[in-house]
């Protein structure tokens, strides 16, 4: 068996600057797809922020490509209220892509992330 080739800028943590610059991806709760990344990713952070302004808005990111992958974050909000989640170094890594799973209410998330796949 052999090892697949280290990612290009893969190297020491504390080498901060050999990581790419981080892209951001944002869903918002009635678009017609729930599917936020479809590659491996190093997710660095989220915000989710409820829309409606009238009632709780909840939810779930999930790794893979619907609500039956693993749960990496979840979201909980009062009406018209935000928050933001950091994802200290070196991130959470993200295999098989992202999926925003609304349980309640309406909401807008933005995740930001570094992809691990290349073109992604």
């Amino acid at each position: 068996m052999t090892t697949p080739p280290a990612p290009s800028w893969a190297g020491p943590v504390e080498d901060m600057t050999a990581l790419p610059a981080a892209k951001s991806v944002t869903w918002t709760s009635g678009q017609p797809s729930n599917q936020l990344l479809t590659t491996a990713a190093l997710i660095l952070g989220w915000s989710a922020l409820e829309t409606s302004g009238a009632a709780a808005s909840s939810g779930q990111l999930v790794d893979g490509g619907d609500v039956n992958g693993q749960v990496i974050g979840n979201w909980g909000l009062a009406a018209g209220l935000a928050a933001t989640v950091p994802i200290p170094p070196p991130g959470l890594m993200c295999k098989t892509g992202l999926y925003a799973h609304l349980k309640s209410g309406a909401a807008t998330v933005t995740v930001w992330y570094i992809p691990i796949a290349p073109g992604a």
